[in-house]
Protein backbone atom coordinates (compact mmCIF):
# COMPACT_ATOMS: atom_id res chain seq x y z
CA UNK A 1 0.00 0.00 0.00
CA UNK A 2 1.38 3.16 -0.85
CA UNK A 3 0.98 5.90 1.83
CA UNK A 4 0.71 9.36 0.71
CA UNK A 5 3.34 12.05 1.36
CA UNK A 6 3.16 15.25 3.51
CA UNK A 7 2.98 17.21 0.32
CA UNK A 8 -0.08 15.33 -0.84
CA UNK A 9 -1.84 15.16 2.42
CA UNK A 10 -1.63 18.90 2.53
CA UNK A 11 -2.69 19.21 -1.14
CA UNK A 12 -5.90 17.25 -0.06
CA UNK A 13 -6.53 19.27 2.56
CA UNK A 14 -6.61 22.95 0.74
CA UNK A 15 -8.89 21.18 -1.70
CA UNK A 16 -10.92 20.33 0.59
CA UNK A 17 -10.49 23.42 2.56
CA UNK A 18 -11.60 24.90 -0.82
CA UNK A 19 -14.92 23.33 -1.46
CA UNK A 20 -15.88 23.76 2.20
CA UNK A 21 -15.56 27.53 1.28
CA UNK A 22 -17.69 27.24 -1.50
CA UNK A 23 -20.25 24.98 0.05
CA UNK A 24 -20.45 27.80 3.41
CA UNK A 25 -20.71 30.72 0.17
CA UNK A 26 -23.34 28.40 -1.56
CA UNK A 27 -25.36 27.98 2.39
CA UNK A 28 -24.50 32.04 2.45
CA UNK A 29 -26.17 32.71 -0.90
CA UNK A 30 -29.46 30.39 -0.81
CA UNK A 31 -29.87 32.37 2.54
CA UNK A 32 -30.43 35.52 1.22
CA UNK A 33 -32.22 34.67 -2.02
CA UNK A 34 -34.42 32.73 0.08
CA UNK A 35 -34.45 35.30 2.02
CA UNK A 36 -35.59 38.61 -0.73
CA UNK A 37 -37.81 35.31 -2.11
CA UNK A 38 -39.81 35.61 1.50
CA UNK A 39 -39.75 39.14 1.87
CA UNK A 40 -41.26 39.53 -1.68
CA UNK A 41 -44.12 37.13 -0.62
CA UNK A 42 -44.92 38.93 2.71
CA UNK A 43 -45.17 42.56 1.12
CA UNK A 44 -47.68 40.55 -0.95
CA UNK A 45 -49.86 39.58 1.52
CA UNK A 46 -49.40 42.98 2.84
CA UNK A 47 -50.76 44.72 -0.53
CA UNK A 48 -54.17 46.22 -0.43
CA UNK A 49 -53.42 47.41 2.94
CA UNK A 50 -53.26 50.89 4.42
CA UNK A 51 -49.36 50.30 4.73
CA UNK A 52 -48.82 50.08 0.42
CA UNK A 53 -46.52 53.14 0.46
CA UNK A 54 -43.95 51.31 2.13
CA UNK A 55 -44.00 48.48 0.05
CA UNK A 56 -42.43 49.56 -2.42
CA UNK A 57 -39.37 49.87 -0.31
CA UNK A 58 -39.89 46.27 1.01
CA UNK A 59 -40.05 44.87 -2.88
CA UNK A 60 -36.78 47.11 -3.70
CA UNK A 61 -34.99 45.50 -0.56
CA UNK A 62 -36.48 41.61 -1.47
CA UNK A 63 -34.80 42.44 -5.13
CA UNK A 64 -31.35 43.51 -3.71
CA UNK A 65 -30.89 40.58 -1.57
CA UNK A 66 -31.75 38.10 -4.31
CA UNK A 67 -29.13 39.89 -6.77
CA UNK A 68 -26.43 39.99 -3.65
CA UNK A 69 -27.13 36.43 -3.01
CA UNK A 70 -26.88 35.47 -7.16
CA UNK A 71 -23.90 37.80 -6.68
CA UNK A 72 -21.98 36.19 -4.02
CA UNK A 73 -23.04 32.95 -5.67
CA UNK A 74 -21.11 33.78 -9.06
CA UNK A 75 -18.30 35.39 -7.04
CA UNK A 76 -17.68 32.15 -4.73
CA UNK A 77 -17.50 29.99 -7.99
CA UNK A 78 -14.94 32.10 -9.74
CA UNK A 79 -13.08 32.35 -6.60
CA UNK A 80 -13.06 28.47 -6.43
CA UNK A 81 -12.07 27.72 -9.82
CA UNK A 82 -9.58 30.27 -9.57
CA UNK A 83 -8.00 28.21 -6.61
CA UNK A 84 -8.72 25.00 -8.00
CA UNK A 85 -6.87 25.98 -11.21
CA UNK A 86 -3.92 27.19 -9.69
CA UNK A 87 -3.77 24.33 -7.20
CA UNK A 88 -3.81 22.17 -10.22
CA UNK A 89 -1.03 23.90 -12.01
CA UNK A 90 1.27 23.80 -8.99
CA UNK A 91 0.42 20.02 -7.99
CA UNK A 92 -1.47 18.31 -10.96
CA UNK A 93 -5.02 17.31 -11.17
CA UNK A 94 -6.93 16.75 -7.86
CA UNK A 95 -9.69 14.03 -7.81
CA UNK A 96 -13.40 15.26 -6.62
CA UNK A 97 -13.99 15.22 -3.33
CA UNK A 98 -17.48 12.82 -4.38
CA UNK A 99 -15.37 9.56 -5.80
CA UNK A 100 -18.12 8.89 -7.78
CA UNK A 101 -18.49 11.61 -9.78
CA UNK A 102 -14.94 11.14 -10.98
CA UNK A 103 -15.95 7.81 -13.09
CA UNK A 104 -19.31 9.60 -14.79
Amino acid sequence: MNTPTSTELAVSRTRLAYERTLMAWVRTATSLISFGFAMDKFSEGLRGREWNRTLSGTQNFSIVMICIGIAALVMAMVQHWRSRRQLERQFGRQEFSMRWFSHV
